[in-house]
């Protein structure tokens, strides 16, 4: 991976632009860490599956996951881990707050232009054109915000049932987004926003990311906080980015 960095003098931000023809599906989520359940009084594996696992067959998995012999007996442990992908989930959407010019939604196949106020599911793709923008707010407050001639697909809008995370992750195709992220208070929940050649993960910051597919080049600007950064490829390290930083 190569790291190309150039100053802007007027506003003293450094920027670093990532060089890397990775193509990424959008649809495609990265990995998630294992959720940590914390064992209350009378517990047992059998009564956490029938509320919190998506199937019969994943009790089973999650037992032998912490090798738990007997799913009907009362648990001791003080923590049990649960991969994210056998956990129920409920979906979330972000609310239009505002836009202007021409802004549409592709969702299932069908474009259509937004609306004030609408709801934006998970799996919608948003695309501005030329002088117009849009923000969308969520659950939690967070705000995103694409300029004009962009066009973001939100991956994943989420909220896990057993311990209330958030997980939220949007792929720029093209253009730019900014995004301002409420902190988050719970180690479950996360924020991703991805590029074809980048993975940007924050806790609650103020960030901006942007994609060129003609130069295949990718970009991060942190405005507040710290924002973890690394490339696509499975053995890039991670970078740490702080404010006034790229």
């Amino acid at each position: 991976m190569t790291l190309a960095f150039t100053v802007r003098a007027s506003a003293s931000l450094f920027v670093a632009a990532l060089f890397c023809p990775v193509a990424l599906a959008a649809e495609a989520p990265t990995e998630d860490p294992d959720v940590i359940y914390k064992v209350n009084r009378g517990d047992t594996l059998y009564s956490l599956a029938g509320r919190w696992l998506v199937s019969h067959d994943a009790l089973f998995q999650v037992a032998r996951y912490n090798k738990v012999r007997n799913p009907h007996l009362i648990l001791t442990a003080r923590t049990l881990r649960f991969p994210y992908k056998l956990l129920k989930t409920a979906d979330t959407t972000a609310r239009v707050e505002t836009f202007s010019g021409e802004v549409n939604v592709s969702t299932g196949g069908a474009s259509s232009a937004l609306k004030m106020d609408q709801a934006v599911p998970e799996g919608a793709t948003i695309a501005t054109g030329r002088n117009s923008f849009v923000t969308l707010r969520l659950a939690d407050g967070s705000g995103v915000s694409l300029p004009s001639q962009s066009v973001v697909h939100i991956d994943r809008l989420r909220r896990i049932l057993i311990n209330g995370a958030l997980l939220r992750q949007f792929s720029v195709i093209k253009g730019r987004v900014t995004t301002k992220v409420t902190p988050m208070t719970d180690p479950g929940s996360s924020f991703r926003v991805l590029t074809p050649s980048t993975v940007s993960a924050v806790r609650g910051t103020s960030f901006r990311i942007s994609y060129d597919p003609d130069a295949t080049r990718s970009g991060t600007e942190v405005e507040e906080g710290k924002v973890a950064m690394a490339g696509q490829q499975p053995a890039a390290s991670e970078l740490m980015v702080p404010a006034g930083f790229g």
